[in-house]
């Protein structure tokens, strides 16, 4: 490939059990398809393209966990990784040139063209106990939903006694809706403890908070940090998809008064929950959400405020106020503006 002042762009479109890659320097693209998406196939992939930290940058498809493997690979030879959100590349290649085919190796290639094109900032890798925690949150959500399904079940149950043996079944639902709360409890002590251990000054400040378990601290702690990844407060809101949605087109479109939803969604079901608990028990956040049910505002479009509001404005934090707590009391003033409050 011909040479040139930039760094190339390295897209690749990750599978289960498949890397499709395509190099790009802005004029001439190669591509080749690895079928294993293994540690190990990273080495072939900077063998065979012939590729350097110095002149090559990596972008990757944000996945769920199968982009996990190459990402972690990539960061520790020094390479610059972008994990990028799938609509974003989704949306630059409707935009570009309005593709009718979609196969693993023009996704690639579309990958790599958004790389050079937009530049996007290279993700930082999490520490292993973010990782860890994250992971307790997903299974603990997991669990939630098994408890749903079977509170659904026993009402059924309890309702078609006429039918089967309504009382033998009643009792092995039960214990299993026990058996997850149990776990779930033992889960939530892990994370606690697994965070007093690593960032116990910050945990501290999150807990300081009426409303903030060790579930939503946790989950603020592995996807925020310090929030030294967030420039300002908008970016911070729209990574949770907390921020307005407004779609007005000349006279006849006037859609606004909800959220984009276009963020992480356990961040917005944790702080959902934060919120309803912090109305009742936060004496701030329960005077804001009186005042706004009482302007009329529907109980969750205040509890949807609150998602955010409970954050700031309680003056309980301890000592010099660092930049990450000043962003999270301005993240208040994304719903402010919508609701008017």
């Amino acid at each position: 490939m011909k040479k040139t002042d930039r760094p190339t762009y390295l897209g690749i479109d990750v599978s289960k059990e498949s890397l499709d890659c395509c190099l790009y320097n802005g004029t001439e693209h190669k591509t080749r398809s690895f079928n294993s998406n293994k540690l190990s196939t990273v080495q072939k992939i900077i063998t065979h393209f012939k590729i350097s930290p110095d002149s090559c940058r990596v972008v990757l498809e944000a996945t769920g966990v199968y982009h996990s493997a190459a990402f972690v690979e990539f960061v520790s030879r020094g390479f610059d990784v972008a994990v990028e959100n799938p609509l974003r590349i989704h949306s630059f290649a409707t935009m570009k040139n309005l593709l009718r085919t979609k196969t693993d190796p023009v996704d690639a290639r579309t990958i790599a063209e958004y790389g050079f094109t937009n530049e996007p900032v290279s993700t930082k890798l999490k520490e292993a106990y973010q990782c860890e925690v994250q992971a307790k949150l997903k299974l603990i959500g997991f669990f939630k939903k098994h408890i749903t399904q079977n509170r659904n079940y026993l009402e059924a149950l309890n309702n078609n006694s006429f039918e089967c043996n309504a009382p033998s079944l009643i009792a092995h639902v039960k214990n299993e809706i026990n058996h997850l709360n149990v776990a779930i409890k033992e889960i939530n002590r892990d994370i606690e403890k697994i965070l007093t251990k690593h960032c116990p000054e910050l945990y501290k400040q999150y807990k300081s908070i009426p409303g903030i378990g060790s579930a939503v601290a946790g989950a603020i702690i592995c996807f925020y940090g310090d929030f030294s990844g967030f420039s300002d407060s908008n970016k911070a809101a729209a990574f949770a998809g907390l921020c307005p949605k407004v779609c007005k087109s000349g006279s006849s479109v006037d859609k606004s008064g909800s959220i984009s939803k276009k963020g992480n969604s356990m961040l917005r079901t944790l702080f959902y929950m934060a919120a309803l608990s912090a109305s009742r028990c936060n004496d701030a956040c329960q005077e804001t959400y009186l005042r706004l049910r009482q302007a009329g505002k529907p109980a969750k479009v205040a509890l949807i405020a609150l998602r955010i509001n409970f954050f700031g404005r309680q003056g309980r934090w301890p000592g010099k106020e660092s930049l990450s707590l000043k962003i999270i009391r301005k993240l208040a003033c994304v719903e402010q503006k919508r609701l008017d409050f």
